[in-house]
C-alpha cells in the first residue's frame, strides 16, 4: 500500500477513543490521515490531514485515500506559494523578537517536503540563536543514507546542527544522532494531549 509506504496511517472515524489509536500511530512514526462524518470531530485537531467522510461510506473513503494519495508530497504553485508567504511572515516576527529559538518539525522520508525543509531552513535557520529539532515523522536519516554524498553533504549543512533533538522513541530511526543534535531527548508525546480535556477521568500525577 502506498501509502502506508509513506508513513501514513489512515483512521477512519475521529471521535474521542481514535484520538488514543492517533497517540500510537505517532509513536511509532506515522502520519495520521482520518475521516468523519462530523466536521467538528475531535480527532480532526489531532490529525496531520483529515476529511470529512461518513465512516459507513465505503465508496467516500475509499475516494477519500485516493485524493489524499494523489495530494501527499506533491509539489505545486500553490504550496511554492504559501513556502514563501510563510518565510516572509517569520522574517516580520523576527523583526520584532530578537532573541527567538526555532522549533522546528523536520520532513519524514519523502522528496517534496524534504525540499520543503531545505528551502525553509536556508532562508529562517540563521537568524535564530537556537534550533530545536522535534522528529515526529520518523526516518528521514534512513533516507538520505541511500542518496549520494554530496546530496547527504548539503542536506547537513542546511539542516546543520541542533541544539536540541527530540524523537519520539528510542526504536525509531537515529534522526537526531544523524544531524548531530548537541542534546538528544526521547520523548514519547512531546506534544499536548488534546484527548483529556474530553475524558471525564481526575488524574493525579
Amino acid at each position: 500500500n502506498k501509502l502506508l509506504d509513506k508513513k501514513t496511517i489512515m483512521i477512519i472515524g475521529a471521535g474521542l477513543e481514535h484520538i488514543i489509536a492517533q497517540s500510537v500511530a505517532r509513536r511509532l512514526g506515522l502520519r495520521v490521515f482520518v475521516t468523519d462524518a462530523d466536521a467538528n470531530a475531535p480527532g480532526f485537531k489531532t490529525a496531520d490531514h483529515f476529511a470529512v467522510v461518513s465512516t459507513y461510506d465505503y465508496k467516500g473513503n475509499l475516494s477519500a485515500a485516493r485524493n489524499y494519495e494523489k495530494k501527499i508530497g506533491k509539489i505545486s504553485i500553490k504550496k511554492i506559494v504559501h513556502l514563501f508567504a510563510t518565510i516572509y511572515k517569520i522574517y516580520k516576527i523576527r523583526l520584532h523578537e530578537k532573541k527567538l529559538a526555532l522549533y522546528y518539525p523536520p520532513a519524514g522520508p519523502d522528496a517534496a517536503p524534504l525540499i520543503r525543509d531545505l528551502i525553509l531552513l536556508f532562508f529562517i535557520k540563521p537568524f535564530f540563536f537556537k534550533t530545536i529539532y522535534h522528529f515526529r515523522a520518523a526516518g528521514i536519516s534512513d533516507y538520505l543514507k541511500r542518496k549520494s554524498k554530496l546530496i547527504q553533504f548539503f542536506c547537513k549543512k542546511i539542516y546543520g546542527k541542533p541544539d536540541i533533538g527530540i524523537q519520539l522513541s528510542s526504536l525509531n530511526p537515529k534522526d537526531v544522532a544523524y544531524f548531530q543534535s548537541k542534546k538528544i531527548y526521547y520523548i514519547p508525546n512531546g506534544l499536548e494531549d488534546d484527548a483529556l480535556s474530553y475524558l471525564p477521568i481526575k488524574r493525579e500525577f
